[in-house]
């Protein structure tokens, strides 16, 4: 017969270590794959996005970096991103921006284009005014009937400068929730954006600026983890300066 009075002290030993391994490897230490308190994931990355709204639609691809941050701040220290925004028939080219915070599952992204129209114009509007009166008076051969003749006299005067920048602006925000595993992260949430162009004002003269507020939604997902660079597009708003 066997002893196996030193076989049992062995078998508990090994079934403890087997079950101290099985609980970090799923999640039973900080960190593990299910845990909520880190990504497994940089925070350093490369991220493309899908943009909508009303009469809207288009893409943003943006950069985070690693650093040093402000508690409770985000933690990346640069950002850099493009975009292409179609609303109501105009494609726009711009910047896009992005933050991610892990401590927080979020992603922050902002982002601006434009299309130039007319771009830069300087024009005067000219208004008829009276420039002053001349009075005639005349009488008859025997002086018994008097005319008194009154011409206004008119004249073309400048009246606005009119200094404008013509294009065809957006900008917009969002803040998206991340969800991610070993494989892909992905987010979405939801923002707005403000569309400006030049309308034609109450006077039918002199344009005005008009802002259309337009709620987005936003849904990406990491391209890679290579913090990847893009070129900085001039992005303007139309603008009007009347003298």
């Amino acid at each position: 017969m066997k002893n196996t009075s030193l076989l049992l002290p062995l078998l508990a030993a090994l079934l403890q270590f087997v079950s101290s391994g099985s609980a970090h490897a799923f999640g039973g230490s900080p960190g593990g794959p299910f845990s909520n308190t880190s990504s497994y994931l940089p925070t350093q990355g490369t991220f493309t996005a899908v943009v909508r709204g009303t009469d809207l639609t288009g893409t943003v691809q943006f950069s985070t970096s690693n650093g040093t941050q402000p508690e409770g701040a985000a933690a990346n220290t640069g950002s850099s991103g493009s975009s292409r925004i179609y609303y109501n028939g105009f494609e726009l080219l711009g910047n896009a921006k992005g933050s991610y915070n892990p401590q927080a599952s979020t992603i922050s992204i902002t982002f601006d284009a434009d299309a130039e129209g007319q771009g830069q114009i300087n024009y005067t509007i000219n208004t008829l005014q009276v420039t002053g009166q001349t009075t005639a008076i005349t009488q008859n051969a025997d002086n018994t009937i008097q005319t008194r003749t009154t011409t206004t006299n008119l004249g073309i005067v400048p009246n606005r400068i009119v200094d404008l920048f013509d294009s065809y602006y957006i900008s917009g925000s969002a803040v998206c929730n991340v969800s991610d595993n070993r494989s892909t992260q992905k987010f979405k949430g939801t923002g707005d954006a403000q569309y400006q162009d030049l309308f034609t004002g109450p006077d039918d003269l002199t344009p005005v600026v008009r802002t259309i507020n337009v709620p987005i939604s936003v849904s990406g997902s990491r391209l890679t983890d290579q913090a990847l660079t893009f070129s900085t597009s001039v992005v303007r708003p139309p603008s009007i300066t009347v003298q």
